[in-house]
């Protein structure tokens, strides 16, 4: 929902995701435990091996080139990203990659699978979780409705499940190479990726920004100037719109339908809290009474979430209270 810069600061985490990939497995008993490059390597053998047909090798191409490039693509920017969807699709076009079915690593399925296999998607998903935790994205980067933080992130050891999906900005049915990239990847509810992923266009949000000029808060909620607390009801309305059109198909009534989901109870109950404690602050000596440990930060308080947009992803419900703080004139 907004957009973020990659400074320095991402680009630290983005790295230290790349350098604690596949780190904390151990090796079955008498297996070496296989990395992409190993299982590339495997894939790459296989197809030698084989008939010499136009697929054989348009698959073996493209599988040699993701060898040799699998380590800057872990750390492609979304600036590079239509550049190299090109090069591949030269190679083996990406509605051919998520169409055909061939054999690999004992198995006949699509190709993209046993490049996600190859790639070990399914093997990432703490290594990334707990970078989201660094910058921090704890909500969903397109609703901003639910939390995606993990119980178990601070313990390693702990195999367990994250609490978001991921999802690609650069679908990895079209473009598997890309699976494991780390811009490639966005934290997602369940709900908006079942959404997306019914889609029939790609994705038109991307959740970084490269430079200065793109617009990295393209959406506003509004509701009506001077809103009274008695004035929140079921009939109360709360607008959702994207400014300039950005992603306006994506965040529509057909796909994430933004504006229906937003007119919910809970949405409605932040409103009604964020003017309930505004009336608190009037009253100094309530205030200090029944909240001991008010720290005199006014609008924070007002809002039970983040003030400052940057910090948007780190709780959920940060950009409607955000919006509505502004157009209410909390201060």
């Amino acid at each position: 929902m907004y957009r973020l810069k990659i400074d320095f600061t991402i680009e630290g985490y983005a790295q230290a995701y790349k350098d604690s990939l596949f780190k904390r497995h151990n090796c079955s008993k008498g297996k070496k435990f296989q990395k992409p490059d190993d299982r590339l390597k495997i894939a790459i053998d296989q197809l030698k091996k084989r008939k010499k047909t136009a697929e054989n090798t348009s698959c073996l191409d493209y599988l040699k080139k993701l060898k040799n490039e699998l380590d800057s693509l872990i750390l492609l920017k979304p600036s590079d990203f239509k550049r190299k969807c090109d090069e591949y699709d030269l190679i083996f076009d990406s509605s051919n990659v998520a169409e055909t079915k061939i054999k690999l690593f004992g198995k006949k399925q699509e190709f993209y699978k046993h490049i996600v296999y190859a790639l070990r998607y399914d093997d990432i998903s703490w290594e990334f979780a707990e970078q989201m935790k660094k910058i921090p994205i704890l909500s969903c980067v397109y609703c901003n409705m639910i939390e995606t933080n993990s119980s178990d992130m601070d313990d390693p050891s702990i195999e367990g499940e994250v609490d978001f999906e991921i999802d690609h900005y650069k679908c990895k049915s079209l473009y598997p190479f890309l699976c494991i990239s780390f811009y490639n990847m966005f934290p997602s509810c369940s709900k908006c990726n079942k959404k997306k992923s019914d889609l029939e266009f790609s994705n038109d949000f991307c959740l970084y920004v490269e430079d200065d000029f793109s617009e990295r808060d393209p959406f506003e909620f509004s509701t009506k100037d001077a809103v009274l607390l008695e004035e929140i009801n079921e009939s109360f309305k709360i607008h959702f719109a994207s400014k300039n059109d950005y992603a306006k198909e994506l965040y529509g009534k057909e796909h994430l339908n933004m504006e229906t989901r937003y007119n919910c109870a809970n949405a409605k109950e932040q409103l009604r809290g964020i003017l309930k404690r505004r009336y608190q602050t009037d009253d100094p000596d309530y205030l200090k009474k029944a909240f001991p440990d008010f720290d005199g930060n006014k609008i924070d308080f007002i809002l039970q979430t983040p003030s400052n947009i940057e910090d948007c992803h780190s709780k959920s419900y940060t950009k409607l209270s955000i919006d509505f703080a502004k157009e209410q004139k909390i201060k």
